[in-house]
């Protein structure tokens, strides 16, 4: 089911055969996908334009960091370690 935004109803796409759906799968989009009884495929792309890339590109290497910091403190003697408050 497909929800549009600012929409006062239910888009409900039944599967058919050979049918292929695109749409956005974002806030302005909300969906839900039901059950399916036998086989089903799908293929998701991910867009980002240049601002949400960087922003992406950022977060991954600020989790990087951390796991780099927690893994090089793991090798550092219990009783060498920073105390955590």
């Amino acid at each position: 089911m497909i929800f549009p935004e600012g929409k006062s109803y239910v888009a409900d796409i039944k599967p058919l055969f050979d049918r292929l759906l695109f749409f956005w799968s974002d806030r302005r989009n909300p969906h839900e996908v039901q059950p399916s009884y036998s086989t089903r495929y799908a293929i998701t792309v991910w867009y980002f334009d240049s601002e949400e890339r960087a922003e992406a590109k950022r977060q991954i290497n600020n989790i990087i960091n951390i796991i780099i910091l927690f893994i090089s403190n793991c090798s550092v003697p219990l009783s060498q370690r920073p105390s955590v408050v």
